[in-house]
């Protein structure tokens, strides 16, 4: 049973094998004759449609999309994002550990240690940035000359 239906399947094939092999190669004389587009105005009005040149603007168009989708794919796989993430919070330690605070109010600007690196007295373990106490500084001082100068005028009055 099963051979009659793999013999009938193999002469099914062949056949329209056979058919498709002849039509390919007269598929050029069953194409209709090419117009230009004055050729096709005077065309009756369906075959005016069906011989009359296509515009080539909606393959350029579906070619630029495959592109943009190309590239668009090929820049997901490849392309590579910095995440940056600030957050408020705390670091908490295992053991063995020392509080380490900073006199004044600032941001860190570079940590110099790694987790679980020994340390010695005196290394330096994090970096401050001293932009906004340096502007603080100099604000005090500001205020202190003229404090300073206050002072001086009042005992000139007296």
């Amino acid at each position: 049973m099963l051979r009659v239906k793999f013999s009938a399947l193999k002469a099914f094939l062949q056949h329209y094998g056979r058919v498709f092999r002849s039509v390919w190669q007269v598929r050029k004389s069953l194409d209709s004759k090419d117009f230009t587009p004055a050729e096709a105005e005077f065309l009756p009005a369906a075959l005016a449609l069906q011989e009359t040149p296509l515009s080539p603007a909606p393959r350029v168009a579906m070619w630029a999309l495959i592109a943009f989708a190309c590239i668009a794919l090929l820049w997901a796989v490849f392309g590579k994002i910095d995440v940056v993430a600030t957050a408020t919070g705390k670091i908490i330690p295992n053991d063995r550990s020392k509080t380490i605070q900073a006199l004044e109010v600032a941001q860190v600007k570079a940590i110099h240690v790694q987790d679980g690196q020994a340390v010695k007295a005196g290394d330096v373990l994090v970096e401050l940035d001293t932009t906004l106490s340096a502007a603080d500084q100099e604000r005090y001082s500001r205020e202190l000359a003229a404090a300073q100068a206050d002072i001086l005028r009042a005992r000139a009055l007296l």
